[in-house]
C-alpha cells in the first residue's frame, strides 16, 4: 500500500513541517512493527511485511526505495553553538536543507501486508496512525487540537 502525507503550515509559527513529518514517521513505523508482528501465513513463513518512508520534500527517488540522503539543517539560539545536543534542549529548530520546505512537505511511503490483513484494514491504521503522529506534535506544541 502506498501512502501520501501532505504537511501544510496553516500560519501557526509554531509548526515545524520536518518536526511534524518525524512524528508521523514513527508513528507509521510503529503500526507498520504491529501489522508485521500480527502478520501469520503459511505462503510467507518469513514475514516480508516492510514500512518504508521512501521520500521526504525534494529527497528520495520513489517511495518504496530506501530513501539514502535527506540533508537537515539545525538553527540553535544564539550563543549557544556549543553542542547539538545542548542546544536541542534550548529551543533549536530544524529544518530540511533545502529552499521552500518551511510551508509544504511531502512525505511518501509504504506498508507491506500479507493476506493476514486487507488493504481495507491496514489503509485505515495507517491513516489513523499519521494522524496520531500529528495530533502528539501539536499536542506536545502546546497547540489545541479540534476534532
Amino acid at each position: 500500500m502506498w501512502y501520501k502525507v501532505d504537511i501544510l503550515r496553516d500560519g501557526e509559527s509554531r509548526v515545524n513541517p520536518v518536526e511534524l513529518a518525524s512524528y508521523a514517521v514513527l508513528t507509521l513505523e510503529e503500526e507498520g512493527r504491529r501489522i508485521r508482528e500480527e502478520s501469520d501465513h503459511s505462503l510467507f513463513p518469513s514475514r516480508p511485511v516492510q514500512t518504508c518512508q521512501g521520500i521526504l520534500g525534494p529527497f528520495g527517488k520513489h517511495p518504496s526505495a530506501v530513501n539514502d540522503k535527506v540533508v537537515l539543517r539545525f538553527r540553535v539560539p544564539k550563543g549557544r553553538r556549543d553542542a547539538l545536543r545542548r542546544a536541542m534542549e534550548v529551543e533549536a529548530e530544524v529544518g530540511l536543507d533545502a529552499e521552500g520546505y518551511d510551508e509544504e512537505l511531502v512525505l511518501e511511503g509504504g506498508q507491506g501486508f500479507l493476506p493476514t490483513h486487507s488493504l481495507d484494514e491496514v489503509t485505515r491504521r495507517m491513516t489513523r496512525a499519521a494522524r496520531r503522529g500529528v495530533t502528539e506534535y501539536l499536542r506536545d506544541k502546546g497547540i489545541k487540537v479540534g476534532r
